[in-house]
C-alpha cells in the first residue's frame, strides 16, 4: 500500500490556502501543509539543512508573492537535491508565455490560473504525483540493480583470483 501525498501549499492569500485546503481534502488528499510565504516554505522544507529528511511529493507555489516570488521560490527549491525530481505546480493568474517560461525555466512541472477550477487543479495534482511515483520507483529499481550489479563483480572478482 502507498503512504499517502504530501503537499505543501504556498500562497500569501488566506483565502486562497483555504480553498486550495478545501478543493484537495475533497478529493482525498489530507496531507497537507500550507506557507504563506516563500520563506515559510523554505523553512517547512528544511532548505538550509542537508541532513534533513524533510520532504514532500508536490508543491503548489503561487507566482505573485511579496519579497520572494513562485518563480525564484521554485529555482532554490530545485537546487536541493532532494527535491529535484518533486514537482511544482505553479498557481497564478499570469498566464503569459514569458511567466510560463520563467517558471518552466525556474523548474514548474505544470502550472493552473487562477481562479482555480477544481477539476483542472485536482487533474493536475493527481497526474504530477503519478508521474513522481514513476520516477521513484525507477529510481528505486535503478538502486536495487546497482546493489546487484556490484555483488556480481564482487563475485567474479572473487572467482577470477582463485
Amino acid at each position: 500500500m502507498t503512504e499517502p501525498a504530501r503537499i505543501l501549499v504556498v500562497d500569501d492569500t488566506p483565502v486562497a490556502l483555504r480553498l486550495m485546503e478545501a478543493l484537495l481534502k475533497r478529493a482525498g488528499f489530507d496531507q497537507l501543509r500550507f506557507a504563506a510565504s516563500a520563506d515559510e516554505a523554505f523553512a517547512a522544507l528544511a532548505l538550509d539543512d542537508e541532513n534533513s529528511d524533510a520532504t514532500v511529493d508536490l508543491v503548489l507555489l503561487d507566482v505573485m508573492m511579496p519579497k520572494i516570488d513562485g518563480i525564484e521560490a521554485c529555482r532554490r527549491i530545485k537546487t536541493v537535491v532532494r527535491y529535484e525530481d518533486v514537482p511544482i505546480v505553479m498557481v497564478t493568474t499570469l498566464d503569459s508565455a514569458n511567466h510560463l517560461t520563467a517558471a518552466f525555466e525556474a523548474g514548474a512541472s505544470d502550472y493552473v490560473t487562477k481562479p482555480v477550477e477544481p477539476v483542472e487543479l485536482v487533474a493536475r495534482v493527481r497526474a504530477a504525483l503519478r508521474h513522481k511515483a514513476a520516477l521513484d520507483r525507477r529510481r528505486e529499481r535503478e538502486r536495487e540493480l546497482t546493489v546487484r550489479l556490484e555483488e556480481a563483480e564482487r563475485r567474479l572478482g572473487k572467482s577470477s583470483a582463485i
